[in-house]
């Protein structure tokens, strides 16, 4: 008993560690961004969100919230230089959530808060409207079931930037993830891997594990990972 309290002291301080801290690893500049109710590991160099992390239980969602606001807001928690909405005209990408709205809309502060530029990255239509919508709603299906789920994705970034309309410089992802896990149950666990392309996915085609998502991402956002949705 006294061993595993220690394990969750050293966890918990880690963790607290990667949490409060702005750091740099791997020549790149980390941020961690507290939202009313979810959290942004945010790469500043490339000017988008590693990963998105936050708890999804009943009460978060109701579908009752129908009118969205009218464009995403820059992050003032973030330093300049900030996204803007903007920055996605005549992209032919979409803006595509990483905590959904619809995971949120439970309360409307939450709701609102989750249209910030520092919460979505260019996604294709297809997987927008899409596989990645079929698995937002899967993760819901699980909750209504009587799970307590912890979720996290991002995004598999480009190593080279994209030239888009207007000389604007973006880190289009060639794929997005996602994890969910039970907090109760140890036995359930879901991921996927989504290609960012134009082609139709289904949810079945997507599904992976863990350890096939790890090596893609910056060390230190898949070891933080990896303790918080342990814990």
């Amino acid at each position: 008993m006294k061993k595993n309290v220690i394990v969750y002291v050293i966890q918990a301080l880690i963790l607290a560690w990667l949490l409060l801290c702005t750091y740099r690893a791997c020549g790149q500049t980390l941020i961690h961004v507290k939202h009313l109710s979810y959290d942004i590991i945010y790469n500043q160099d490339r000017l988008s969100p590693e990963c998105v992390y936050y708890v999804l239980q009943a009460d978060d969602f109701k579908g009752s919230i129908k009118s969205k606001p009218k464009y995403f807001k820059m992050d003032t928690k973030l330093p300049p230089p900030r996204r803007k909405n903007k920055d996605f005209r005549f992209t032919n990408y979409q803006r595509g959530h990483l905590c959904p709205s619809g995971d949120r809309d439970g309360r409307k502060d939450w709701f609102k808060d989750t249209f910030v530029t520092s919460n979505i990255v260019p996604m294709t239509p297809a997987v927008n409207g899409g596989v990645w919508k079929d698995i937002e709603e899967e993760c819901r299906s699980l909750v209504l079931a009587g799970h307590k789920l912890k979720i996290v994705c991002g995004a598999f970034t480009a190593v080279s930037n994209t030239n888009l309309p207007g000389n604007r410089n973006w880190f289009v992802p060639d794929s997005l993830y996602k994890i969910a896990k039970c907090i109760h149950c140890d036995t359930l666990q879901r991921a996927w891997i989504v290609p960012n392309d134009s082609y139709y996915h289904s949810q079945g085609t997507c599904i992976t594990f863990w350890n096939h998502i790890s090596p893609k991402l910056n060390p230190t956002v898949s070891k933080f990972i990896s303790i918080w949705i342990n814990q």
